[in-house]
């Protein structure tokens, strides 16, 4: 997670730890930590998550993404997984609270790719056990040009290779995940995440190189159809995007 402070806070008790993540381009709110910890008292919940409002660079408020579960009642990590009916998983570690303990293996952000909060956030919530939510404001995220939320200008900055090397890490990462979560109550998650990261995969690479349609054909077992007609029709599809991010940013 490029630019990422992260710090820790030994409160509650001494051999209490915890890491918190916050990006250099956004803010946490002045109070976060204590409410955190306010809600880590009572739940003793693994990971404590915020509630993130959206901002835009001019400062001025966006939108906010509610909750998927109950305020303050900690849930079951792999629950929390299978309540999510997101075509691609994310989970941004910004915004919470999470025991040290959890990172002790090794757990960190893969280097050398982009989208990185995908596999780390499946990697953190299979690791912890309980997950609680608080219902008050606690993190302000900043949608700023050349950032991953502002898909037109985050294509331009980063090359080919860096593209590939990330989808082609994520296809490999997904289909162990299938193999070792046959079943699991959160089993659509992975399937929807991998059919979404593989036809991303197509895109993107053909929108930045039309003619390289070699390196992209791993990725069409997994991708859906809009992604195969990009593979087929690669220039067509390469103008409608270009016309589309035109006219919305």
């Amino acid at each position: 997670m490029g630019g990422a402070v992260i710090y820790t806070q030994k409160i509650i008790r001494p051999e209490s730890s915890f890491f918190a993540f916050l990006d250099s381009d956004d803010a946490l709110d002045i109070a976060a930590i204590q409410k955190f910890f306010n809600l880590y008292q009572t739940s003793k919940a693994d990971i404590i998550r915020g509630k993130s409002i959206f901002m835009d660079e001019e400062g001025c408020l966006t939108h906010y993404i509610p909750s998927s579960i109950t305020p303050n009642q900690p849930i079951k990590t792999t629950d929390f997984l299978a309540s999510l009916q997101t075509s691609y998983f994310v989970f941004n570690a910004t915004n919470c609270l999470i025991k040290s303990h959890i990172f002790a293996d090794g757990l960190r952000y893969r280097e050398g790719v982009i989208n990185e909060d995908m596999e780390f956030g499946f990697e953190l919530l299979l690791r912890a056990k309980s997950i609680a939510h608080t219902n008050t404001i606690t993190y302000y995220h900043t949608i700023r040009h050349y950032s991953i939320s502002h898909p037109s200008s985050f294509l331009n900055i980063h090359s080919e290779k860096t593209f590939y090397q990330t989808y082609y890490s994520q296809l490999n990462y997904l289909k162990a995940l299938q193999s070792l979560y046959k079943n699991a109550a959160f089993e659509h998650l992975i399937n929807k995440t991998l059919r979404s990261s593989a036809s991303s995969g197509i895109i993107n690479l053909l929108y930045k190189n039309p003619k390289d349609k070699k390196q992209v054909k791993v990725f069409l077992p997994y991708a859906s159809i809009k992604a195969k007609l990009c593979y087929l029709f690669p220039r067509i599809y390469s103008f409608l995007r270009y016309f589309y991010y035109k006219t919305r940013y």
